[in-house]
């Protein structure tokens, strides 16, 4: 089963989430570039690559994990990225941040660059990737966490439903001082309803 999980999910107005590609290399790496210092606190997630091998051999190892995120050997996966892409251009990244087989739980983690902004893009997104969670893959819980400086982000779980959990504190580090998340999570009962 594991070797046909390649994932290609319609988000509706012409938004759709799908495997980055070795032809995405030119233009991921140049949004990334083009949008590093907006960027940075999400490029951590995937290695923070600054070179077009770097972007590369991001894409291959994504498309690695991918491929085995079903497999049956993985009590917990490390996850993988989709390319979210409006009328086909890369405009941003959504992802599983860690799927966690034993206990049914992921968590997802998201981004859009500025110029796309405020379009509901990510919500679209992030609605398409829950429901496609609890179906495809068949999972218990869905975490998002928002880093409290950030409304736009916390506006996407609380527009989908999520329940605010927790205010986690001090638990992403940018350059010497702290930044504290909220919670938000949603059950595979509470997605039924």
């Amino acid at each position: 089963m594991a070797e046909d999980f390649d994932p290609c999910i319609l988000a509706g107005d012409g938004i759709t989430l799908s495997l980055f590609r070795t032809d995405d290399v030119e233009e991921l790496n140049r949004i990334i570039n083009e949008n590093r210092d907006y960027l940075a606190g999400w490029l951590n997630v995937i290695g923070n690559p600054s070179t077009r091998n770097e972007v590369h051999q991001f894409i291959r190892n994504n498309q690695n994990n991918c491929r085995d995120a079903l497999s049956e050997n993985y009590r917990s996966h490390p996850g993988f990225e989709l390319a979210i892409r409006m009328e086909g251009e890369v405009v941003g990244m959504i992802g599983y941040q860690g799927i966690h087989w034993l206990n049914r739980l992921t968590a997802l983690g998201y981004w859009v660059v500025p110029a796309h902004q405020g379009k509901g893009i990510v919500t679209k997104s992030c609605s398409a990737l829950v429901n496609y969670t609890y179906r495809k893959l068949k999972l218990n819980r869905i975490e998002i966490q928002c880093a409290e400086d950030n409304p736009a982000s916390m506006g996407v779980p609380e527009r989908l439903g999520f329940h605010h959990e927790a205010l986690l504190a001090e638990v992403e580090r940018r350059g010497e001082d702290f930044v504290s998340h909220h919670l938000y999570r949603m059950l595979r009962r509470d997605w039924e309803k």
